[in-house]
């Protein structure tokens, strides 16, 4: 348990109000099957949130696609690496961070034949691993050469348009990103399952959060990686928050948390680059609603105003839900800090939120809240 869950305040879990037999899939279940309480509003059995251990392996078991299996490596069947490069690097990332892209391979003769991954597989052996994860494909010789071909140019494909200084990144984001990718797949394979409507839409919910955060994550990245010029425009900061928390509605769907937006002394112009502003405006939204996951009645409340010499728009963003300790409020911005809620996601798109807003001339600050919980602050001044 990292220091910052054993600080603050104790939430006890939330139990919602029995589920009304007129809510219930038509031909899913009967009454009489819901004895336990749901975890979430809106999630069927069996569903749970990404942040919620082995989601993706419950989704995964209902359908019969390739699924990812940890597969000992006596038991794989496969060749030498043929390019003689060293596998030291590989394998010392290996033995510090596992395997985090799965190896192909398909059943043969009570063993496993390796389709792709031979680099992989020899450096986990270096490494000392007694098994790996692998996507186990039921297929022929043609279509396991395609998947060889196709493994073998992702593996070479440069990452054209992307700066140099955002290629070397920690291996902790990496596994973000293969955590997003690895549900959406999974969900993918959930709507040819369509059972009912109830599942299909808390499916494309599942899709479309992940799409969401995968996004959220790169973006950020870019933001604190670089110095993008802005073009900058007269831009409405309301409208524009407004957009942005319209992309957060499947992952507040799922999750049950509530976000209200109160706007005073308005209009709300400044100049600013659009698609900028909406990245450090969904960091902020992002890692604030990361920190309420999970807590009762989890819910955030926005003001929009002018600060008192009205040279500055504010945006504040308040939780009431998690008392956060004193050493955490000055830490909120730092990288580094990845054991939090929300994990290296929260702290990007925090450390992008204060980024944008110091593009743009502007600040982002985090306080003690007035009834408790924090409030994070960004400052825009108005040009």
């Amino acid at each position: 348990m990292s220091e910052f869950e054993r600080e603050r305040s104790v939430v006890p879990p939330f139990t919602p109000p029995a589920r009304p037999e007129a809510y219930l899939p038509v031909g899913d279940a009967a009454p009489g099957d819901f004895d336990e309480p749901y975890q979430r509003e809106g999630l069927p059995p069996g569903f749970r949130m990404r942040h919620d251990a082995h989601y993706v392996d419950q989704l995964t078991t209902r359908t019969a696609a390739p699924q990812v299996r940890l597969i000992p490596l006596r038991d794989i069947d496969g060749a030498r690496p043929a390019d003689g490069r060293d596998l030291g690097a590989l394998a010392r990332s290996i033995g510090k961070y596992g395997v985090l892209q799965p190896l192909l391979v398909r059943p043969r003769a009570g063993r496993f034949e390796l389709i792709a991954g031979v680099r992989r597989l020899a450096a986990a052996a270096t490494a000392g691993l007694s098994e790996v994860p692998c996507l186990v494909h039921q297929v022929d010789d043609t279509r396991a050469r395609a998947l060889a071909d196709a493994d073998n140019l992702h593996a070479l494909e440069p990452l054209a348009g992307v700066p140099a200084a955002l290629t070397d990144v920690p291996a902790a984001v990496l596994t973000e990103l293969s955590q997003s990718f690895g549900a959406i797949g999974s969900c993918l394979h959930l709507l040819a399952d369509r059972d009912t409507a109830l599942r299909d839409r808390v499916a494309l919910d599942l899709v479309r959060t992940e799409v969401h955060r995968a996004s959220r994550l790169v973006r950020c990245l870019m933001a604190i990686g670089q110095e993008p010029p802005l073009s900058e425009v007269e831009v409405s900061l309301s409208s524009a928050f407004d957009q942005v928390v319209e992309g957060f509605a499947p992952e507040r769907r799922l999750s049950g948390a509530t976000i209200s937006v109160d706007a005073v002394d308005g209009p709300f112009q400044l100049r600013a680059d659009p698609d900028w502003l909406a990245v450090g405006l969904a960091g902020a939204l992002g890692g604030m609603l990361a920190l309420v996951h999970g807590a009762k009645a989890a819910a955030l409340h926005v003001r929009l105003s002018t600060s008192g010499s009205r040279a500055s728009l504010m945006l504040e963003i308040t939780q009431q839900a998690v008392t956060v300790p004193a050493w955490a409020l000055g830490r909120f911005f730092d990288l580094t800090w990845t054991d939090r809620p929300g994990g290296y996601q929260a702290a990007a798109e925090f450390a992008a939120a204060r980024k944008v807003a110091e593009l743009h001339r502007g600040g982002a600050e985090v306080m003690p809240g007035e009834r408790g919980g924090c409030r994070l602050m960004l400052l825009f001044p108005i040009v």
